[in-house]
C-alpha cells in the first residue's frame, strides 16, 4: 500500500501540466490497483487452504480411535485389489498431505472474486485508449488550426483521418522504434481479439484461450489439432493467416533494422571505444605510409589502435584506402575508419580524441596552402573544446608562416611539422651531398635506427665526450643532450657534462636495445691499428690531416656552384631563400617548367611575404617550357650543373601518379643526353642562346632585383655566358669520367613504389626522395614521441649541426685498418660525431653494433655519416682551419 502511494506520488509529481491526467499515471493506478487485488486474493487463498487442512486433520483424528481393515500383498488377487485402495469416505493421508499444488492453482482461479491478469489487461486498454484519445484530440486541434487558416478552401482542404494518417506517417519515418512497436501493439491486438473469439466458441477460460491464441499465431499447425468444432476450428485458421502476415511483418522489420545498423556502420556513424590509440584527421597522400609506420612502431608493444576520420571521401573509398594487401603485415595494429568532419567536437568524441596518445592532423593537399592550414586551424580548435587530451596533437601545416598561427589556438601540446618546408630541404641537402638520401630514409621512420632519449642516472657527473668515447651506452650513438629546461645540445662541447634529469639523445634501434656497458672498455679501444694490425703512432695520424680532401659533395665548396629545377613546387620560394642561404657567393639557380611567369610570380610574392631582403648569393632565372621535352632539355645547361632536382611537378597536375611519370620521364632524358654528350665529345653541341624557343626571364619580384639588378629586361647576359662557357668546358672534363660522380641528380617521387622499381630496375642513376614517404615517417615519429619534433629541425636548419657526408680519408689514412670508434674518436676531435659508415659510399651501415671490436679497412671510397656544424658559404676546409 505504501509503495502503490508512493509510486502515485511520484507520477503525479513528474507529470507535465496538462488539462487531464497523463496516461502514465493511469498506468500506474491500474498496475497498482491490480497488485492489490492480487494480495487480497492469495490472503483468501491461503484462508481457504487453511480452513481444508484444519477439516482434514479434524476427520483424521476422528479416523485414529476406529480399526480399518488392511489387506496385504498377498491377498489382493482374492478381493480383486492391488494393494490398500482406500474409499471415497476414507482419504488418504497421502492425499490430505500434500494436496497438488495444481489443482489448488485451478480452484483458487475459479474461486477468486476478481482475475489479476484480466484486471492488468483492462489498465493497459485503459492507458492505451487514453493516450488514443489525447492523441485524436490534439489532431483534432491541430486541424481545427489548419481550417482555420484557409485550409478548408480549395484543394488545400483535410480532414481528421488525413492529418491522423499524417502523423503516423510522420513518426514512423522520424523514430526507428516506431515500426516495431506498430507492430507489437498490432500483434496483440490480434492475440488478444482471438482470445476471445475462441473462448466464445468453446466456452473456455480466458486464460487458456489467449494462451491457444497465441500458439495460433506462432505455430501454424497448432489449429490442426484443435478441439471444439468448427467455429474453433475456422479460428483457429484465421488466426494462423494472421500469425502468418506477423511473422512476415517481424521478418521484414528485422531485416530492415539489421540493415540500418549494418549502414550506420558502413556509413561510420557509430563511436568507437578505445585508448591509448592514435587518431588521424583528414586525408592525403601520406596516410598508408603513415599507417605502415604506426604499425612498426607498435610493434614492441604488440600491436596497436590507428583510427582515421575524414569526411574528404566515402566510407567505402577510405576503407579501400586503409585496406592493406595480404602480404602486408600490420603486426598486430588495427585500422578503424569513421566517416565525419575534423573540425566538429560530435566527431572527434566520436573517435574517442581525447584519449587518444597522439591526434595527427593531416594537410589537405587538393586547396592553396592557406585554406589547408586554415582548416588545420579549426581542427585545432576543435580539439581545444576538450578540457584534456590525454596525448599531444601533431599537425602538418603546408606554410611556415602559418605555423604560429596555429600554435596560438592550441590548448593542448602540440607539434607542427611543415611538410613542404621540410622536403624541399631534404631535396637541397641530398643534392649538395650524395649518398644522404639513403642516410634520411634509414635514419627517419621506424624499419631501422631513429632516435631515442632517455635519463641515465649512472651518467650524471660524466662528460658527454667520455660517454661517447668510451662507448657506454652499447648499442646506441650519443649525439646530444636534451637538458631539464627543455633545450636541446647537439654534439656538445669536451667540458658539457650530465647533469640530473638530463636526458641523452642517442641513435639506436629500439628503446629496448641499448643500455649501459657492463664492462667499460680499456684505453685501447680507441687506438688505430694498421693493415697487419699494427697499432699506428699518433704522429702518423695526425700527419692525414696535411692531406686531407674537403667534404664530399657541395658542402665547404668555395667555388660558385650551379643548380638546376626542373619542375614546379607550390613552395619554390622556400627551397630558393634556403639554397641561398648555403650556397656559395656567385652561384646561379636555374628552374625550368611548364608553369607560366605570371603565376610563379604570384606564388613567390606570396610565399615569400616574409623575407623582406632580396637574394644574396644567388642570380635566379626562369626558363617556361615542358621538361620531358628531348629538344627543351637539351638547350639546358645539364654538363655545367653541380647538381640537379627533378620536382613531382605540383603545378602540372593534381594527381600524383601523373605527377610522378614526368619526373622519371625527365630524370630518363636528363641522364640519357647527359651520357650521350660525355661518351661522344664530337657532338655539335646546341646553341644556348641562339634560336631557343623558350621562354626566358628572371625574378623580377622586389626581393631579387637587388640581387639580380640586370634581371629587369630579360635574362642575365653575364648569366648565360657563364653557363655556356662552363657547359661547353664540362663536356670535354667529363668525357671519360662517371657521371654520377660529377653532377648530383635527386628526383622527388611522391610514390615509394616507384622508386623501388626504378632502383631495382637500374633503368636511371641518383638519389630519389619519396616526399609522401618522408613525411609519413617525420610525422609517425613526432605522433609516437614528440621530443623528437626539436632534434628534426636542428638538423634542417641552413645553420649549425646538420647531417653530412665526409670522405673517410678525413680521419684515416687510405688503406688504414681501425675500429669505428676510433675513427669516431677522431670526428669528435674535430667536432663532429660519427654515426655510420658507407662502404665504397653506397652500403650503408648505421649506428655499427661492434664499434670497438671490428676492425675495416678504409679505402678512398669509404665515407662516413657524421653530425656536424656546418660550415658557412664559401668556407675553404683546409687542415689549419679545421684544427
Amino acid at each position: 500500500h505504501h509503495t502503490f502511494t508512493f509510486a502515485t506520488r511520484r507520477a503525479y509529481m513528474s507529470a507535465a501540466p496538462v488539462k487531464s491526467p497523463p496516461s502514465g499515471l493511469a498506468l500506474v493506478v491500474a498496475i497498482g490497483v491490480a497488485a492489490i487485488i492480487a494480495l487480497r486474493n492469495e490472503q483468501l487463498r491461503v484462508s481457504q487452504l487453511e480452513q481444508q487442512l484444519a477439516a482434514l486433520r479434524s476427520e483424521l483424528s476422528g479416523l485414529s480411535g476406529r480399526s480399518m481393515p488392511v489387506q496385504l500383498a498377498g491377498t489382493a488377487e482374492e478381493d480383486g485389489s492391488s494393494g490398500l485402495t482406500p474409499t471415497a469416505a476414507e482419504p488418504t493421508l497421502a492425499s490430505a498431505s500434500t494436496p497438488s499444488h495444481a489443482a489448488a492453482a485451478t480452484t483458487w482461479l475459479e474461486t477468486a472474486p476478481v482475475h489479476p491478469a484480466r484486471i492488468l489487461l483492462l489498465a493497459v486498454l485503459l492507458a492505451v485508449g487514453w493516450r488514443g484519445w489525447q492523441l485524436v484530440e490534439s489532431c483534432r486541434a491541430e486541424l481545427a488550426d489548419f481550417s482555420a487558416g484557409g485550409g478548408r478552401d480549395g484543394v488545400a482542404a483535410a480532414r481528421l483521418q488525413d492529418v491522423i494518417t499524417y502523423r503516423v506517417e510522420q513518426w514512423w519515418a522520424a523514430s526507428p522504434r516506431a515500426i516495431p512497436l506498430t507492430l507489437l501493439a498490432t500483434s496483440c491486438t490480434a492475440v488478444l481479439c482471438g482470445s476471445w473469439a475462441f473462448q466464445a466458441a468453446t466456452d473456455c477460460r480466458w486464460e487458456e484461450a489467449i494462451f491457444t491464441s497465441w500458439l495460433f499465431v506462432a505455430d501454424p499447425a497448432a489449429h490442426a489439432s484443435v478441439e471444439g468444432g468448427t467455429a474453433a476450428t475456422m479460428v483457429g485458421w484465421v488466426m494462423t493467416c494472421l500469425g502468418l502476415v506477423i511473422f512476415g511483418f517481424i521478418v521484414s522489420v528485422t531485416q530492415d533494422m539489421m540493415s540500418s545498423k549494418v549502414e550506420s556502420l558502413r556509413l561510420g556513424n557509430s563511436r568507437i571505444i578505445e585508448h591509448h590509440h592514435t587518431v588521424v584527421l583528414g586525408y592525403s597522400e601520406a596516410l598508408r605510409p603513415l599507417i605502415s609506420q604506426l604499425a612498426l612502431a607498435n610493434e614492441s608493444e604488440g600491436g596497436g589502435t590507428v583510427v582515421v576520420l575524414s569526411d574528404k571521401m566515402s566510407m567505402e573509398e577510405l576503407m579501400r584506402v586503409v585496406e592493406f594487401a595480404d602480404g602486408v603485415d600490420l603486426r598486430g595494429t588495427e585500422t578503424v575508419v569513421r566517416h565525419g568532419s575534423p573540425l566538429q567536437a560530435e566527431s572527434l568524441l566520436k573517435v574517442c580524441a581525447p584519449t587518444a596518445k597522439s591526434v595527427v592532423i593531416l594537410a589537405d593537399l587538393d586547396i592553396s596552402a592557406d585554406e589547408s592550414d586554415a582548416k588545420v586551424m579549426r581542427t585545432v580548435v576543435a580539439l581545444s573544446a576538450f578540457p584534456k587530451l590525454a596525448g599531444h596533437i601533431v599537425a602538418e601545416v603546408r606554410d611556415v608562416d602559418n605555423v604560429e598561427n596555429v600554435r596560438l589556438v592550441a590548448r593542448h601540446p602540440i607539434e607542427c611539422v611543415v611538410a613542404n618546408d621540410t622536403i624541399g630541404r631534404m631535396m637541397i641537402n641530398c643534392a649538395r651531398q650524395p649518398a644522404l638520401a639513403s642516410v634520411l630514409e634509414s635514419l627517419l621512420g621506424f624499419e631501422g635506427d631513429e632516435f631515442y632519449l632517455r635519463a641515465w642516472p649512472d651518467l650524471v657527473g660524466r662528460s658527454f665526450h667520455s660517454i661517447f668515447l668510451e662507448d657506454t651506452l652499447e648499442g646506441a650513438v650519443p649525439i646530444g643532450l636534451r637538458k631539464r629546461n627543455g633545450s636541446i645540445i647537439l654534439i656538445p662541447g669536451p667540458d658539457e657534462l650530465v647533469d640530473d634529469h638530463d636526458e641523452v639523445i642517442v641513435i639506436a634501434e629500439d628503446d629496448d636495445t641499448y643500455g649501459p656497458r657492463v664492462t667499460p672498455l680499456g684505453p685501447s679501444a680507441t687506438t688505430t691499428t694498421p693493415r697487419g694490425a699494427k697499432p699506428s703512432e699518433e704522429e702518423e695520424d695526425d700527419s692525414e690531416e696535411e692531406h686531407t680532401p674537403r667534404g664530399h659533395g657541395l658542402v665547404g665548396a668555395d667555388r660558385a656552384q650551379h643548380y638546376l629545377f626542373l619542375g614546379w613546387r607550390n613552395d619554390v620560394a622556400d627551397m630558393v631563400a634556403y639554397l641561398d642561404e648555403i650556397a656559395p657567393h656567385g652561384s646561379t639557380l636555374t628552374i625550368a617548367a611548364q608553369l607560366p611567369l605570371d603565376e610563379r610570380e604570384l606564388q613567390m610574392n606570396a610565399d615569400g611575404r616574409h623575407r623582406r631582403d632580396g637574394l644574396q648569393n644567388l642570380t635566379l632565372t626562369h626558363i617556361v617550357e615542358s621538361v620531358v621535352s628531348r629538344h627543351a632539355l637539351e638547350m639546358l645547361p645539364l654538363l655545367a650543373c653541380d647538381a640537379i632536382l627533378i620536382l613531382s611537378d605540383h603545378g602540372q597536375s593534381g594527381d600524383p601518379t601523373h605527377a610522378d611519370s614526368l619526373a622519371l620521364a625527365a630524370l630518363m632524358l636528363t641522364r640519357d643526353i647527359q651520357r650521350r654528350w660525355c661518351h661522344d665529345p664530337t657532338t655539335a653541341l646546341p646553341p644556348l642562346a641562339e634560336g631557343i624557343p623558350l621562354e626566358l626571364a628572371s625574378d623580377r619580384r622586389p626581393r631579387l632585383d637587388d640581387a639580380n639588378p640586370s634581371s629587369a629586361g630579360g635574362a642575365s647576359p653575364s648569366h648565360w655566358h657563364t653557363l655556356r662557357q662552363s657547359h661547353r668546358s664540362g663536356r670535354r672534363r667529363r668525357a671519360s669520367r662517371e657521371l654520377n660522380s660529377e653532377c648530383t641528380v635527386v628526383t622527388e617521387l611522391r610514390d615509394i613504389s616507384l622508386q623501388r622499381n626504378v632502383r631495382a630496375s637500374g633503368l636511371a642513376e641518383g638519389d630519389f626522395v619519396a616526399s609522401n614517404e618522408l613525411v609519413a615517417r617525420i610525422v609517425a615519429m613526432i605522433s609516437e614521441r614528440a621530443e623528437v619534433s626539436p632534434i628534426l629541425n636542428t638538423l634542417l636548419e641552413s645553420t649549425g649541426p646538420s647531417l653530412l657526408i665526409h670522405p673517410s680519408t678525413k680521419y684515416v689514412k687510405d688503406g688504414r685498418c681501425c675500429s669505428f670508434l676510433k675513427l669516431a674518436s677522431k670526428a669528435l676531435a674535430y667536432g663532429e660525431i660519427a654515426i655510420g659508415y658507407l662502404v665504397d659510399g653506397k652500403t650503408l651501415v648505421l649506428n655499427p653494433r661492434d664499434k670497438a671490436e671490428k676492425m675495416i679497412n678504409w679505402h678512398h671510397g669509404d665515407t662516413v655519416a657524421v653530425i656536424a656544424m656546418l660550415p658557412p658559404s664559401g668556407t675553404k676546409t683546409s687542415a689549419e682551419a679545421r684544427r
